[in-house]
């Protein structure tokens, strides 16, 4: 993200955050991780995949998952990925 996308993204994360009334502050690192598999998931399975993609990946981080680790398993499936679902 160049940074006037970066400060957007960040006031959205802020905004949203206290509109479902959640701590939503976010390390940068983990804001790329999510934008990454997003990016694998999109580009390797299928658009719609993205978004459901990056709500498990939450799902995973809220249940105690390391977020950083998260993606890597994300980007790596997402490689792996083909038509019967698996290579």
């Amino acid at each position: 993200m160049n940074p006037e996308q970066s400060e957007r993204v960040h006031r959205w994360i802020e905004r949203l955050g206290e509109e479902l009334t959640i701590e939503a502050t976010m390390d940068p690192a983990d804001i790329e991780a999510i934008l990454d598999a997003a990016k694998a998931a999109a580009h390797n399975v299928e658009r719609p995949a993205a978004p459901v993609t990056t709500y498990l990946m939450g799902y995973a981080v809220a249940r105690g998952a390391d977020s950083h680790s998260v993606g890597q398993i994300v980007e790596r499936l997402a490689q792996e990925f083909d038509d019967s679902g698996v290579r």
